[in-house]
Order: structure tokens, then sequence, then C-alpha cells
């Protein structure tokens, strides 16, 4: 029997430089084998290898978890293989061997050969290395990578992505240091007002443009900051989009948190929140009304508007107590948000 191979590569190749390949060489008797490659088109070449037998009814739920049908595109399986020595190349000219389980997994490869590959495969970013470091890469993985990339390329030789910080986190760093320059039009802003303000936006059942609350981030037109440069503006911009959409995805994992400091203004950094989610909250004036009106989520406002006034907290830790309330009315506005567009009794403002 003809040996019969199927290919595939992962789509985020392209953007990141890092994908699975995977190549399936069918057998007689209902058997298949399957290699499995991470690849680094980038730097590290090979960075985990897998190679297996499997059933070939079974093959198919094993496609799906290691690549989803979205995430994945057939290739021809010479392709496959071109891609996966080809990166393992560019990684040995920079000084990484492939994963230990590289020898063992290229076995599916069989009689392919990679010159009958019809596409062109580029490694390095840009024409230079790029080394990414990943969440299991801790400091003395990377030191180790810096090291040896320095000693083929030289220092300025090669370039860097620290995707050990968390998108959310980045974003964050980039807005509070420009809002701890104190280059906000309200020279009292604060990280925890911003915080407040976007975790309210999360919320909101009516359709807010972007650039409405963007604009209202800020505290209204007249109070938009001014930016030392377009490209200030719009890194500002995409870091306040970064953080509500992390702030969004906690909300709905259940991960949610605000991170007040413990030192003696604790309760004065839960005061501005107060107030940022109370300005975000009022961009959707039928919601606000509603939850006012609604018999749990009526004193939950309250407290949040009594703590912004400057009411003492009592009870619950003041933190704890926020978190409470905020999970507790975006379960209720998420309640609403399928019903009619202005629930009854409640006015619009």
């Amino acid at each position: 029997m003809a040996q019969t191979f199927k290919g595939w590569i992962g789509t985020d190749l392209g953007e990141h430089g890092m994908a699975w390949t995977i190549l399936v060489r069918e057998r007689d008797g209902g058997w298949c084998e399957v290699g499995a490659f991470l690849i680094d088109a980038w730097c590290l070449g090979v960075k985990d290898a897998y190679f297996d037998e499997m059933p070939s009814d079974e093959m198919q739920a094993f496609l799906d978890d290691q690549l989803p049908a979205d995430l994945r595109e057939e290739v021809e399986p010479a392709c496959v293989r071109a891609l996966v020595e080809g990166a393992a190349a560019y990684a040995q000219s920079l000084g990484f061997l492939p994963h230990r389980d590289y020898r063992k997994a290229r076995k599916v490869f069989g009689s392919l050969k990679s010159t009958d590959c019809t596409r062109t495969f580029t490694f390095g970013r840009d024409g230079r290395p790029c080394f990414m470091a990943g969440p299991d890469d801790d400091e003395a993985r990377i030191n180790r990578v810096f090291a040896v990339l320095t000693a083929r390329v030289g220092t300025d030789g090669f370039d860097f992505i620290d995707g050990t910080i968390d998108e959310g986190d980045k974003a964050a760093n980039t807005l509070y240091r420009f809002i701890g320059a104190g280059r906000c039009p309200d020279k009292g802003f604060t990280e925890y007002e911003a915080h407040g303000f976007l975790a309210a936006t999360c919320l909101l059942t009516r359709s807010v443009d972007p650039e409405v609350w963007i604009v209202a981030f800020w505290g209204g037109e007249v109070a938009r900051p001014v930016f030392e440069s377009e490209d200030e503006a719009e890194e500002i911009t995409e870091a306040i989009v970064g953080i509500r959409e992390a702030i969004a995805r906690d909300l709905d994992d259940g991960d949610f948190i605000i991170g007040l400091p413990d030192e003696d203004d604790r309760e004065l950094m839960a005061r501005r929140y107060c107030v940022g989610f109370l300005r975000g909250l009022a961009l959707d004036g039928t919601l606000h009304a509603w939850l006012r009106g609604h018999p749990e989520g009526g004193p939950e406002i309250s407290w949040i508007e009594s703590l912004a006034r400057g009411a003492e907290p009592v009870g619950a830790d003041i933190e704890d107590r926020l978190v409470e309330a905020i999970t507790r009315l975006d379960v209720l506005a998420g309640e609403i948000a399928g019903a009619a567009d202005t629930p009854p009794g409640a006015t619009s403002g």
C-alpha cells in the first residue's frame, strides 16, 4: 500500500512565529503514525516534539485537541517536513539544538521529500533572530538563551519579546506610568479611579462606542490630556482598551480583583475606585437606574455611592466587599442584557 500523508500548520506561525505543526502517516490495518512539532521559526527551532501510533479513528480527536479547526490550515505534507527541518537548521545555526524527542518524531516523515514543498518559509523576524520568552521561561533560562545569541550574533544582533508578562499587566504598566507622571487633566486621578471606571464599562448593557467611553475616561472632551505625540496617544489608548479587556475576562472567569494598596491610603484609593466606577456606570443611565431600583443591586449601588462620598466602611475588608459588590452588579447587568432595551421603571439620563 502506498503511503498516505496529511499535514497541518497552526495559523499563529505567521503572526507570532510559533505554532504546532502536525503530520500524519496512515498505515494498513486502520492505524497511523502521528508526529507533532512545536515550531519557533524566529529563534529556537523545534521547541517540542511528539510521536505516537494510534488508531486512525482516534487521530481526529488528537488533531482537534492539539490544533483546533479554526487555528490550523491543511498543507502539503512535504511542507510540514520543510518547515520542521528548516526551523531546526536555522536554530542550530544560532547554537540551539532541537527538542530531545525530535529524532524520534521525525520518523513520521518516511519517504516525504521536503523539496516537493511548493511553499517558501522564512526564519527569524525581519531577518533577525527574535527570542520570545514564554510563561515557562524563568530568568535563568532567559539568560542562557541571551548568552548563546550574544555569542553568535552579538548583543545588538537579536530582538527579544518578553512573553512572561501578561498582556493586561503590560497595558496597566503603560497607563499607570502615564498617570504617575502627573500628566492627566485631573491631578488627583489615580490608577484605582481608572480601574473602577473601566470595570463599570464592562457592565454596560447598551452599546457605548469606544470613542465615547475613552473620552469619558479622562473626564470629558475638555479634560483630555495633551500627549507628546500621536504615537504616545495611540499607545495610551491601546493600554486603556487592553486593561478593560483584561478586567472583562477576569469578571467572566470569576477571577476579578482590585488590588488595593496595603498602606494607609487603602481606604482613599477605594473611594477613588468608587468615583471612577460611578462615572463609568453613568454612561448608561438606563442600566444605572435599573440597578438602583433592583432589590439586590440597589443596596450595592448605595454602598458604593456612600463610599465615594467619604463614608467610613464597616464590616468586611473593604476590598473584599468591593469585589463582592462589583461582581454582583455584573451578574445583574448580564441578566438584563438580553431583555428589553429599557427595563420597566428605568429611565435614561
